[in-house]
């Protein structure tokens, strides 16, 4: 998925940048946008995060990074973003796209809920 120069621009905008310890020990974080396009392959591709390409930061990193913006509601303020530009071109239905359809999807397409059923005992 290739992105414009200004579609890049206005999505680091709401990504959290990182920086290195104080201490200056650990690596560096990897460049928001670089784990950006990692994730947008995976939700594009629907692939484990451990099928993801050499070219974009190592899964373990972009997983984490991943959840840390779900928990910081920084992909929802992406979504609503997204919502407000497509919404003013005329090319989403909002009715449609905050439905609680979108929502149970995400839930339903996320791997968490598989592994907690996994762990459940079934009583006869």
């Amino acid at each position: 998925m290739e992105l414009s120069r200004k579609q890049i621009e206005n999505i680091l905008t709401l990504l959290p940048q990182l920086k290195r310890h104080s201490d200056g020990k650990g690596r560096p974080p990897r460049d928001a946008l670089e784990v950006l396009m990692g994730v947008l392959w995976i939700l594009r591709t629907g692939a484990l995060w451990k099928d993801m390409p050499d070219r974009y930061p190592p899964y373990q990193t972009s997983h984490r990074r991943y959840s840390q913006w779900v928990k910081q509601g920084v992909i929802d303020n992406i979504i609503k973003a997204l919502v407000i530009v497509l919404n003013r071109r005329g090319k989403i239905d909002l009715n449609e796209a905050l439905s609680w359809q979108s929502r149970t999807a995400k839930v339903c397409l996320s791997p968490y809920p598989l592994k907690m059923l996994a762990h459940m005992k079934l009583s006869s």
